[in-house]
């Protein structure tokens, strides 16, 4: 059976850096990004191979939203997990209400919970994928 494939957006390396060592006794392929645009560019190449994301709000250039927005566009059954702070709370509730958001955790996170979200995430998304495919 092939390794899940989770990918992580955030603009700060020192984070994505977290997500990979949070992930390391895992047997999940974690694939970073350093912007919105360069997730894209992942999406485009490994869309399919992606059973999970992990994007940050709070990013120059694409905000976690827009990206969200991007996401569902091409991949509406795509689970994403959104990390951010409290320093935006308008656009978080915008985010969460939209119901494009699968999961929320605030930063500092705790890499217990992460984990666990991750798994009930690729079983959300595996089950997704199983229904479509019933559905055709």
């Amino acid at each position: 059976m092939k390794r899940p494939v989770v990918l992580c957006v955030d603009d700060e390396i020192n984070i994505l850096k977290s997500l990979e060592r949070c992930f390391s006794t895992e047997d999940i392929e974690i694939l970073l990004a350093l912007s919105g645009k360069e997730a894209l560019s992942i999406l485009q190449q490994r869309g399919g191979e992606i059973n999970v994301m992990i994007i940050d709000q709070k990013m120059p250039e694409m905000t976690g939203d827009e990206l969200l927005k991007s996401i569902r566009y091409n991949f509406p059954l795509l689970p994403v997990i959104m990390l951010s702070g409290y320093a935006d709370f308008e656009s978080l509730v915008r985010v969460i209400s939209s119901g494009d958001l699968a999961y929320f955790i605030a930063k500092p996170w705790s890499n217990k919970e992460l984990v666990e979200l991750v798994y009930t995430a690729l079983r959300k998304s595996l089950l997704a994928k199983r229904e479509k495919g019933a559905g055709q």
